[in-house]
């Protein structure tokens, strides 16, 4: 029993001594082949001082890339958008629904009280409005009923924010789940000040929750006056000219990968084919110590040493 332990023991001894000299002798030939930048020359040192020299330039430069792909990482992912301004001339636009409003600060419907004004006074304008073909709407649906803006968001966010940290929100907000903070007391004012300092200084990060709208419509209206009484109403627009904003990401996937391929390939010399040579590597690795711990030593490995055999 004590020789089969001694045997055993002995064996596992001989597999790891195996497997590293396996390893090593990979690695060696890996770094003869392969066409990552760095290796050949650290196994072609004929000293200790080249070696330990470019050792250190291999590290320097891995550390170097290292931090310029994050830097590239945290570029793509903070999505930095660039504006384009189109302007498009046209003989036809679509035309807006217009509302009329009265600018009389006398009310018809007291004029009609009094009779001797009824004659006199009974101009107006009837206007028939046609229902939309389709309701169209910017909004985002999560949050929101009506039409979405930036600056509606950002004040929701506010006050999503005072009902988590104050567990109350500002009289100016709407909402009958949470209670209307007290202004008097100390404490809350405190935590309303608080709240709207980290606001101002963008530490809710509202602005990034609230991005701009997909679709906006802007009309600028001007208005003109004539002498009341008057038939005739002429809406037109001033310029049939269509400006459009778009706003697209100005660092998209296909540059990160690029510029990440920009650094590996300055800084150590590496492509798609050398990330390749190092899965190799890695299934070399990995098949001949399957091989080994299955007793398909390499030749040198294979018989048994003389004292063993004389043990035996």
């Amino acid at each position: 029993m004590e020789l089969q332990g001694t045997l055993s023991r002995e064996s596992l001894e001989e597999d790891s001594k195996a497997i590293g000299k396996t390893l090593w002798t990979l690695i060696k030939d890996f770094c003869d082949y392969t066409s990552a930048h760095g290796f050949g020359r650290i196994k072609a040192s004929k000293n200790w001082f080249l070696t330990i020299f470019w050792s250190m330039l291999f590290i320097g430069a891995v550390t170097i890339m290292t931090i310029q792909v994050y830097t590239l990482y945290k570029k793509y992912k903070s999505r930095p958008l660039t504006t384009l301004i189109e302007v498009e001339t046209s003989t036809s636009l679509p035309f807006p629904t217009v509302t009329f409003c009265n600018f009389n600060p006398i009310r018809d419907k007291s004029l009609r009280e009094n009779g001797k004004f009824s004659q006199l006074l009974s101009y107006g304008l009837s206007l028939e409005l046609n229902d939309l073909k389709k309701d169209e709407s910017n909004l985002y649906t999560k949050h929101f009923g009506a039409m979405y803006s930036r600056t509606a968001c950002k004040e929701s966010c506010l006050a999503y924010n005072q009902r988590q940290q104050c567990d109350c929100i500002e009289y100016r907000f709407p909402g009958s789940d949470k209670s209307t903070c007290n202004v008097l007391d100390k404490p809350t004012a405190k935590c309303l000040a608080k709240v709207q300092r980290m606001f101002k200084e963008n530490k809710l990060n509202c602005t990034t929750s609230c991005p701009p709208p997909c679709r906006e419509e802007i009309f600028k209206a001007s208005s003109s006056f004539a002498i009341w009484p008057s038939e005739k109403h002429k809406v037109f627009y001033e310029e049939l000219k269509l400006e459009k904003k778009i706003e697209q990401r100005s660092y998209i996937l296909e540059d990160f990968v690029s510029d990440i391929g920009g650094q590996l390939g300055l800084w150590i010399g590496f492509s798609v084919l050398t990330v390749a040579e190092f899965l190799e590597l890695i299934l070399l690795i990995v098949h001949a110590a399957v091989n080994i711990c299955k007793g398909n030593r390499p030749l040198a490995w294979r018989h048994s040493k003389p004292e063993q055999a004389q043990r035996i």
